[in-house]
């Protein structure tokens, strides 16, 4: 297995494409796995001589490859192959769709697709004489094998990366080794290159990602220790910035060149970032990854298990957890790993907010940007998830449950969350369970005979928990008596007015309502008090 590519499903589950290879033919077939049960499973296969996979910005939840496709045709010419895209559904490779013949030794493309339109961009090879050239080229497409080529100028041998604008524009970022990086826009059929350069002539391997907000990240390598970075936001780019790595070879640490880049193409503002750069002092190739938090850019972490990747791929899950993935040189396979939290939560203690029952737990340590479910089950029902909270700075945790169901004993637990099931983690359930009661429209019912005479009573039911009025009006729409109570919260309560005290001291026809403090009544009973 070789050149890995990582991306994350509509339903969070990373999925894996690689390069395998037939020992006996050396045929490159591509093969695709998904992240199910804490195990990588094959869910497709290309049966035919594959070179390197590239991803394809596309739509949120759907998953594009872009390969260059070495099966020859009978009258081809030496060293031709053809550019192919397919899309992966519902864990099926769709039929491959061809965008053009290239030359066999290039491996710089990138795609793009919306709803609308398919876009595919690369770094080819074209011969004057005998002369070999470097040459951009650009396809776009409206209908599956309907692709139209759009002439440019410029190489694009030292990288090439594209991007949707909207259903008839694509950015455009390439590379060129007497070039520098380059942009351009392609408006419909027609081609409007940058009138400016971004990033001098050691720029490589640029790629593009789609920012939130509108707009896209552009990061490139520089044949320096750090690579760079700026985004787009339609009309112009921002000043590029620098990210830098840890790197554990102290001794040279600027003896780093960047070669090797992918950005995680996920709904996060800031994408989880992956370059290689080669160590000029010990001959070796170092993995780094940046993994940006809700502040901004962080330095990047050296992977000290990644020496000597020639192919490496990131992708972020929906817990904001990242998964890496490489080949190394001299190893066979393809390897990865994925961040998760150590900190385990306490057991929930029951709370209750404005009258709605909530839980609060402690992390053991501090575990910022971290995804938490919060499990409920009623009666003896099973526990199932109803939220997910997202960690601070704070090693306190709550949550308010809103849509607690009424007339149900609630009992809580809390989860830690990772899609790889073995650091998946559950407290133990609540110790106590809190009771819901249920409510409904507020009401006032007479207990006894009416006409009354002496004490009465009444039965308050639908009431919430907490305080309100009994309020007592004469024929003139006077107030003449009032009694404040705590309702239980129990849906049943009663209020009693007592003669010489709160019962008015006149024979009479009187209205009777109860008021809550959110400003919910019961409607007016009528009775007829003989004294």
């Amino acid at each position: 297995m070789t050149f890995p590519r990582l991306e994350i499903d509509a339903k969070g589950s990373p999925l894996l494409a690689a390069i395998g290879r037939n020992e006996l033919t050396d045929f490159q077939n591509a093969l695709g796995y998904k992240w199910e049960d804490s195990s990588w499973t094959e869910i497709w296969r290309l049966e035919e001589k594959t070179n390197l996979l590239r991803p394809v910005l596309s739509p949120p939840g759907t998953y594009h490859l872009l390969w260059n496709s070495l099966t020859n045709k009978p009258d081809d010419p030496p060293y031709a192959s053809y550019l192919a895209m397919a899309e992966v559904e519902q864990g099926v490779l769709g039929a491959p769709d061809t965008v053009a013949r290239v030359h066999m030794e290039r491996s710089t493309y990138s795609g793009a697709v919306t709803d609308q339109r398919r876009w595919a961009a690369m770094g080819d090879v074209v011969f004057e004489g005998a002369q070999a050239l470097g040459k951009l080229r650009l396809f776009y497409s409206e209908s599956l094998r309907a692709w139209q080529e759009v002439e440019t100028a410029g190489s694009g041998d030292r990288g090439v990366a594209i991007g949707a604008l909207d259903d008839t524009t694509a950015l455009v970022a390439w590379a060129g080794l007497d070039e520098g990086l380059w942009w351009g826009e392609l408006r419909g059929s027609a081609w409007f290159p940058g009138s400016y350069r971004l990033a001098g002539e050691l720029s490589t391997a640029p790629r593009l990602r789609w920012k939130p907000n509108g707009g896209f990240w552009l990061a490139w390598a520089t044949a320096s220790p750090h690579i760079e970075l700026s985004h787009y936001d339609g009309a112009t780019w921002a000043l590029p910035e620098t990210l830098r790595c840890a790197y554990s070879d102290v001794v040279l640490p600027d003896l780093h060149f960047t070669n090797l880049l992918d950005l995680s193409r996920d709904g996060v503002q800031r994408p989880a970032i992956i370059w290689g750069a080669f160590d000029g002092r010990t001959g070796t190739e170092a993995v780094c990854v940046c993994v940006p938090n809700d502040s901004g850019w962080t330095t990047a972490e050296e992977l000290p298990d990644a020496v000597d990747a020639v192919g490496i791929a990131i992708a972020r899950d929906l817990n904001e957890d990242v998964w890496v993935a490489w080949w190394p040189r001299a190893l066979t396979g393809v390897h990865w790993k994925h961040t998760y939290t150590r900190a385990v939560p306490s057991p929930p203690v029951l709370e209750s907010d404005a009258g709605k029952p909530g839980v609060s737990w402690t992390l053991s340590e501090p575990a910022p940007e971290t995804w938490w479910a919060v499990l409920r089950a009623t009666a003896g029902g099973p526990f199932e998830p109803v939220a997910r909270v997202r960690a601070g700075p704070s090693v306190e945790m709550a949550w308010t449950d809103s849509t607690a169901p009424a007339g149900n004993a609630l009992r809580y637990r809390i989860r830690r969350e990772s899609v790889d099931l073995r650091y998946r983690w559950e407290t133990p359930e609540s110790v106590d369970a809190i009771w819901i009661p249920k409510t409904g429209a507020l009401r006032l019912k007479l207990r006894g005979r009416n006409p009354v005479v002496g004490r009465t009573e009444f039965l308050l039911l639908g009431a919430r928990p907490g305080r309100l009025e009994v309020e007592v009006y004469d024929l003139r729409g006077r107030l003449v008596s009032q009694v404040t109570i705590t309702a239980s919260g129990a849906g049943q309560d009663t209020v009693s007015l007592e003669p010489g005290g709160n019962l008015p001291p006149l024979s009479g026809v009187y209205f009777v309502r109860a008021v809550e403090a959110g400003g919910g009544a019961s409607e007016t009973i009528k009775i007829v008090l003989f004294r």
